[in-house]
């Protein structure tokens, strides 16, 4: 009767195990700033897609755009400001035309590097061919004299080139362990994009052990991406608990339950965890009456 529990209990874990290098879903992003019209007039239309979309009223900027009667060529805030509500609201394919039209129209705009790398987030997000992401994050390496993009886009051409290319070029994998350094404690956007694609990097290359090993040493209650982490995380602990059981390992399994436990990780393979641990905790009250009757 075990043997059939187990059995079933096999083919409904193996199920739900799926082992990703990257989901668009954990991609962590953020808001660039609205770009500030050069125009003073309030109540112009260029003014008030600004004003919107630096007070996050996305349906209001693409609103007053559709509805003004501007001609094209538009002014600079216009292109971006556009490109940029479009990406908040998943509008992908128009957003990437925007930010590729401000691109070609105002190639010397301070803002360049900020749309070149929404281009390649874009390319990764629309399945297009990966060396159109790379292109970009390396222009932005290339270009920009300020830290922050550079550090974003050596991390993100990490991901790009390295996690996402099934011929792991080594000058893509040695560019994680170079940028790490670089990024200090108050940066915490890019901190939370290293440890991301960190953990991905080790969940793919290494024996998941070195995953865990990783996620153990982060602050995971100081992370903004909750569900991000969360969903990643707690994808790992399951993978490790599943084969804990499979190996009948119930006591080591109970052990990892308790250190998940602690994290307060509220990942989409809860349900799953708590099984595998109802399920360990019963077979070893069985063995353990088993002996006593032996």
């Amino acid at each position: 009767m075990k043997s059939l529990f187990l059995l079933l209990f096999t083919f409904n874990v193996f199920a739900f195990i799926q082992k990703s290098t990257f989901k668009d879903s954990l991609d962590i992003t953020w808001d660039y700033q609205a770009l500030i019209p050069s125009s003073d007039n309030f109540e112009s239309t260029e003014y008030k897609i600004y004003t919107f979309l630096k007070n996050g009223e996305l349906e209001e900027v693409l609103k007053v755009f559709s509805n003004s009667k501007m001609k094209r060529p538009f002014c600079e805030s216009v292109y971006f400001n556009i490109g940029e509500a479009l990406f908040r609201k998943k509008q992908y394919p128009r957003s990437i035309e925007f930010f590729r039209t401000f691109i070609a129209i105002y190639k010397n705009s301070k803002n360049v590097n900020l749309a070149l790398l929404r281009i390649g987030q874009l390319s990764e997000r629309l399945s297009l061919p990966r060396y159109l992401a790379v292109e970009s994050y390396l222009q932005v390496i290339g270009n920009s004299s300020v830290v922050e993009e550079v550090q974003e886009a050596k991390l993100r051409l990490f991901g790009a080139d390295y996690l996402r290319n099934i011929n792991k070029p080594n000058a893509s994998k040695n560019i994680l362990d170079d940028v790490i350094s670089e990024i200090s404690k108050d940066k915490s956007n890019l901190l939370e994009l290293k440890w991301i694609l960190r953990i991905q990097s080790l969940y793919k290359d290494w024996p998941i052990e070195r995953a865990l090993e990783y996620v153990e040493t982060l602050p995971i209650n100081q992370i903004k991406n909750k569900e991000k982490f969360n969903t990643l995380v707690s994808e790992i602990y399951f993978e490790k608990m599943s084969n804990l059981f499979l190996k009948k390992e119930y006591r080591e399994l109970l052990k990892l339950s308790r250190t998940y436990k602690s994290k307060k990780i509220y990942g989409i393979r809860n349900q799953k965890i708590e099984k595998l641990v109802m399920a360990s905790r019963k077979i070893a009250v069985s063995d353990i009456l088993g002996k006593n009757k032996g």
